[in-house]
């Protein structure tokens, strides 16, 4: 998956109105009657902005709880234990904050697809 596709994934399942292909919407906390095309914000750089990401799992757990967190911490450490061998479980959970962006955004879609098969969204 593209970087630009990761933006749009992770933004359409925080909530985003898409409107411009891959650079901008309009985001889910904007007012009713802001919802025009003249209020488009950029979409956030989740793969370059750790920040961002973290932002969209905050967002996701606050609307699935551990529905989405568990399979999420379970992908991330899985996508750290890939990318550095030999690792054990203790080290694995010591690199979870150490994790860049672009592990948190392919461990965000990851939890999305697993959440998908157990019906939790749509």
């Amino acid at each position: 998956m593209t970087a630009e596709q990761q933006r749009i994934t992770i933004s359409e399942a925080c909530g985003w109105t898409i409107l411009h292909a891959t650079w901008a919407g309009i985001p889910p906390n904007a007012e009713e009657d802001c919802r025009t095309e003249f209020d488009l914000v950029p979409l956030p750089q989740y793969p370059l902005d750790r920040n961002a990401i973290c932002a969209a799992v905050e967002h996701m757990i606050c609307l699935h709880g551990w529905n989405f967190q568990q399979p999420y911490i379970e992908c991330l450490k899985l996508i750290i234990k890939r990318r550095r061998k030999g690792m054990n479980e203790a080290q694995s959970l010591f690199w979870l904050s150490e994790a860049t962006a672009q592990q948190r955004c392919e461990a965000f879609i990851d939890a999305l697809a697993i959440m998908k098969t157990v019906k939790e969204l749509p």
